[in-house]
């Protein structure tokens, strides 16, 4: 009896040693549908119903940042940029690469392009445009509030909301914008320096969330903070003494 189970055992391996290479194509095309199906199911599956995580016990997206959500509702909208001033007699005005296919007035200032190169009010006109913006009374309200909400917000583990990470990304640019204006139009390090720990505040919201993607986008916005202290150490250096 255990004879013949051994030699059907050993017919059997015999067989799948012919077959090896039949069987290992075979998983493999099992495996590469599989992965296929599951990045297509990635891409294409639309966002799971809040009320359903709600049903779960994950918080409502309008629970822990609700007060968050609204300041940043708060935040004025961005004003067209204007064409340019007359320049001074004998010069003019000579476009970056960037806007050689650009017609003005443009539909908004760009933010982040007050980060790109040094602050001269004088030679860069969008900058006036910029500063006006980041000084009205409004802003400096909203900010100020949303800072305050920044550092109480605390977002449970596996909190979803799809809104929240892009908002504060352009929040965390703004404040960088008013700190590189508190350092290079008032050399006011103090303020400069709590704007930008403002930021160091959304990432680690955003980092106690445990969602892949939104540690992405904090990574993106401690990428600002240390770009800008880099500009810092290039344009105005510290002098202790």
């Amino acid at each position: 009896m255990e004879s013949r189970i051994l030699d059907h055992w050993d017919a059997v391996h015999a067989r799948a040693h012919r077959w090896r290479w039949w069987i290992r194509l075979g998983l493999a095309i099992v495996l590469l549908l599989w992965f296929w199906r599951f990045g297509h199911s990635r891409m294409y599956t639309p966002p799971v119903d809040v009320n359903a995580l709600a049903m779960r016990g994950v918080p409502s997206p309008s629970d822990p940042d609700a007060g968050l959500a609204a300041a940043i509702s708060r935040i004025p909208p961005l004003p067209p940029l204007p064409a340019p001033p007359e320049p001074p007699a004998g010069q003019q005005w000579s476009p970056t690469a960037a806007a050689n296919d650009w017609t003005l007035p443009r539909a908004s200032i760009n933010l982040q392009e007050a980060l790109n190169g040094s602050w001269t009010p004088q030679t860069r006109y969008h900058l006036q445009a910029v500063i006006a913006y980041i000084e009205s009374p409004q802003m400096q309200a909203a900010l100020a509030d949303a800072a305050e909400q920044v550092r109480t917000v605390v977002l449970p583990p596996g909190y979803i909301n799809a809104n929240l990470p892009w908002s504060v990304r352009q929040l965390a640019i703004l404040l960088v914008v008013r700190a590189r204006c508190h350092m290079a139009g008032r050399q006011d390090v103090v303020a400069a320096s709590q704007d930008l720990a403002c930021v160091l505040d959304i990432c680690r919201m955003l980092e106690n969330d445990g969602v892949d993607l939104q540690h992405l986008i904090s990574i993106d916005c401690r990428n600002l903070v240390w770009d800008e202290v880099q500009h810092w150490c290039r344009e105005f250096p510290l002098v202790i003494g």
